[in-house]
């Protein structure tokens, strides 16, 4: 316990067999596990929460969430009150391990799914995103308050500070969060899990073929019909994900999925403005640089790939201006040198 914390032991125990009255064959990688992938992994979340919050919003999920536009949004509330429903209805019967165990599943799709894809509407300051987490947490907090009390306090706590709706003075003096069964959007539950396929589908093939995510393919054929998706919001998903320009479904094509691999000089550059992208962010965390600060990008024989994605590379990286020249430090990219300067506020 002194290794791991006391959550770890309990999330670990609690979803053992010994819940079940079987044997427990003790291992201490399963409390590891437990530490990384609900412990820690939900800490990375509120941490980039803060990192993002700017108001002090209602964090009560209430039915009016109905009016949630984004369909990220609307699909983690979905997923988070099928959780709270899940939850409840196991201890109600006093099933404990079935209580517990979607609760590892769902931390790692809020933060492998929901804020990865998410990343740019936060750092485009959209609120909807940063309220939509920030009652996700807080809801979290209160299902997971008897299982892992002391992260869920942290994260009430922590959420506490800057919403002054919150008055209770601990998590486990908060009331059960209430389904709210309006938000239960199956048929977008069913969409996005198919959405998540065709992901997984086209990754695989990206990578038989060799080629790294960075860089942009013209289309992707689909062969099964029951992962056609017609909404564009989540078609948008799958292209963004997969960095393809098309996603086209054809019962015709001889495999499964067919990845279109011939790569246009325009497709090529805009994968090396992705690889420009990549590098200078890099450079950013190399330098302890935080969303707050801001970059003059300084380049050499790089003029035809920043004139061509001038906007695009000095909004993914925080840049105010990019100029043909050189500084101390300058690192080789795609054939030229790049270096970055922090502007002094």
């Amino acid at each position: 316990m002194d290794q791991y914390g006391a959550d770890a032991l309990r999330y670990y125990l609690l979803s053992s067999p010994v819940m079940e009255g079987e044997n427990l064959n003790f291992s201490e990688a399963g409390v590891k596990e437990a530490l990384q992938k609900v412990v820690m992994l939900l800490d990375n979340v509120l941490s980039f929460y803060k990192l993002y919050n700017q108001s002090d919003a209602n964090l009560r999920m209430t039915s009016e969430s109905t009016n949630v536009k984004n369909v990220l949004d609307r699909w983690i509330l979905a997923k988070f009150n099928l959780l709270i429903q899940q939850v409840t209805e196991s201890l109600d019967s006093y099933y404990l391990i079935k209580a517990i165990r979607p609760l590892q599943d769902f931390i790692n799709d809020l933060s492998t799914w929901y804020v990865r894809r998410s990343r740019d509407r936060f750092k485009a300051g959209d609120q909807g995103a940063v309220v939509t987490l920030g009652q996700v947490l807080l809801g979290l907090a209160q299902v997971m308050a008897p299982f892992t009390p002391f992260i869920a306090e942290y994260v009430y706590q922590e959420l506490k500070k800057d919403n002054a709706e919150l008055t209770a003075e601990s998590v486990h003096l908060q009331t059960w969060p209430k389904v709210e069964k309006k938000l239960i959007d199956e048929e977008l539950l069913k969409q996005m899990s198919s959405v998540r396929q065709l992901v997984e589908q086209g990754l695989s093939a990206r990578a038989a073929a060799g080629i790294k995510v960075r860089q942009p393919l013209a289309e992707l054929k689909v062969k099964n019909a029951e992962l056609r998706i017609d909404d564009q919001a989540l078609l948008a998903l799958v292209k963004d994900e997969l960095n393809v320009k098309a996603v086209s479904f054809n019962a015709k094509i001889e495999n499964e999925n067919e990845l279109d691999i011939n790569i246009t000089e325009e497709l090529k550059a805009e994968g090396q403005a992705r690889e420009i992208i990549r590098q200078i962010n890099q450079l950013r965390k190399d330098q302890g640089l935080t969303i707050q600060d801001k970059v003059v990008i300084y380049q050499t024989g790089l003029d035809g790939i920043f004139g061509q994605f001038d906007s695009i590379i000095k909004k993914s990286t925080l840049a105010v201006d990019i100029q043909a020249g050189t500084i101390d430090l300058m690192q080789e990219i795609e054939g030229g040198r790049v270096g970055i300067k922090k502007i002094n506020k």
